[in-house]
């Protein structure tokens, strides 16, 4: 008889990323994209708080979670989607692309 997977175990799997996410963190990653994904065009200080935590806590992250989370920065430039205000938090979300980005070309990632 074969041990069933556990929930979510698929979504941490990526052959492609280098840097596999350790039991601790397994999951860490994964609920950041959900925060990110929840606070994206939010005028609160929500967006600030996450985009902070995950700087904290990027070594933590693997690289499919970092490229998910660019994706998602992009994607929402890309489809009009709201960044909140166009001088507060719009240029944060920037910024905080530029952060992951780096991180990415430090870990020899292409962006």
């Amino acid at each position: 008889m074969s041990k069933a997977p556990k929930w979510g175990d698929s979504i941490r799997e990526s052959k492609d990323s280098k840097r596999e996410a350790t039991e601790t963190d397994k999951y860490l990653g994964t609920i950041c994209v959900c925060a990110l994904r929840y606070c994206m065009g939010r005028q609160t200080y929500m967006p600030t708080l996450v985009q902070d935590f995950c700087r904290r806590h990027i070594a933590q992250f693997d690289d499919n979670t970092i490229r998910t989370m660019i994706d998602d920065i992009d994607f929402a430039e890309r489809t009009g989607q709201s960044m909140g205000n166009d001088e507060i938090d719009r240029p944060d979300w920037y910024r905080f692309r530029k952060f992951l980005e780096s991180e990415t070309e430090r870990r020899g990632e292409p962006c």
